[in-house]
């Protein structure tokens, strides 16, 4: 019994050591820089397409899969009863009017088309690209001072606006 005082000192040396690697370990953590644009090799748009896939960005913003056809769903946004966007590979293509005319991506001779990311600038932020741009720079913590403005004025001119 006499031993109880050392134990009892033994397990808190132990629960010190493991609490100041646990305090060491996330200031390492929090104290690492966030991406440098400068020196990524994929823009902020290329980054969420590659950790975003078409499929599930198109189910989350309420596409419907057409059963037993491959790669074709019907936007929410279309007033007819047809799957009239199609998946291939990387990028949508909508044949849709209603798409279209609501500014869904960019126009083409078919009607709209884009990738992930033109859905989640449309979807998420209400079709404002440098806000989403904006967004998911911070989100993933990308530094955007280089690339924000870059990539807004290469967005308006390709959408026309």
């Amino acid at each position: 019994m006499n031993d109880l005082p050392e134990i009892r000192e033994e397990a808190l040396r132990i629960k010190q050591a493991r609490a100041a690697k646990v305090a060491k370990d996330y200031v390492v953590k929090l104290s690492k820089p966030a991406i440098d644009l400068e020196n990524l090799s994929q823009s902020p748009i290329e980054h969420f397409n590659s950790l975003n896939a078409l499929k599930n960005i198109l189910l989350q913003y309420g596409y419907l899969k057409q059963s037993g056809r491959g790669n074709n769903y019907r936007s929410p946004l279309q007033t007819s009863s047809s799957y009239a966007t199609t998946m291939r590979g990387h990028r949508w293509i909508s044949l849709s009017a209603s798409d279209a005319a609501a500014g869904l991506g960019r126009l083409c001779l078919s009607g709209c088309s884009g990738d992930a990311f033109d859905l989640y600038v449309y979807f998420a932020h209400n079709g404002d690209f440098n806000a989403a741009l904006s967004t998911y720079s911070n989100e993933a913590g990308l530094k955007r001072q280089s690339y924000l403005g870059t990539f807004s004025a290469a967005w308006s001119l390709a959408n026309g606006k």
